[in-house]
């Protein structure tokens, strides 16, 4: 269960081609709470869990690349050590405007979104990146208006689907692992300690 009716959400329409548009709907960082059942193990609830909701409908291009980070977990304001819920959406390459910024990079603080501007994403080789450590954070020149992230992400796994019928190929490997970072925002400073998210660094020829 979960509710949004107090979060703010990110919104975009955007135009990959002159005929080919695309919608998301983003919402993180929000209040949630549930039940677990593995196997024949006992039923096990949940209370207290942050959640994201992601909705996208579109026209890709023929050839698409992207690169995403989405989480939503529980971080500390350094200075007075108050809890605040976090929720982050970051994407690259495949909603940039002329400046490289994605227009779907957002934060959400206490339910308050905020937009990001462009991040830089340090990768490593690609038969190691669902095992080594991935770096995103913000580039020097970011606003001082402007949430300013540091992130690193441990990957624990990945689901991956492999594919290539000649006309149609497609390696999508999603990341799941643990972040660690500060966003600073307003003269304040968020500390992230294990959170749990995802990463995805994709390309399709559809």
């Amino acid at each position: 269960e979960y509710s949004n009716e107090k979060h703010q959400s990110m919104v975009l329409i955007y135009p990959v081609e002159q005929t080919r548009p695309a919608y998301t709907h983003k919402v993180a960082g929000l209040s949630a709470r549930g039940n677990i059942k593995i196997d024949n193990n006992k039923q096990e609830e949940f209370l207290g869990g942050v959640s994201s909701i992601d909705w996208t409908s579109g026209y890709p291009e023929r050839l698409c690349r992207w690169k995403w980070v989405s989480l939503s977990t529980t971080g500390t304001n350094s200075s007075n050590k108050e809890s605040v819920t976090i929720g982050i959406n970051l994407s690259d390459l495949v909603y940039n405007d002329q400046n490289g910024v994605s227009m779907e990079n957002a934060i959400w603080m206490n339910g308050q979104v905020y937009t990001v501007n462009k991040m830089i994403y340090e990768l490593p080789e690609e038969k190691h990146q669902t095992s080594q450590p991935w770096k995103i954070y913000s580039t020097a020149d970011t606003s001082s208006e402007s949430p300013k992230i540091r992130l690193n992400f441990q990957p624990w796994g990945s689901q991956e689907e492999h594919i290539n019928l000649f006309l149609v190929t497609g390696d999508f490997v999603q990341v799941f692992g643990i972040y660690s970072g500060t966003i600073e925002l307003f003269d304040q400073t968020y500390v992230i300690e294990n959170g749990f998210g995802v990463a995805e660094n994709h390309r399709a020829k559809w």
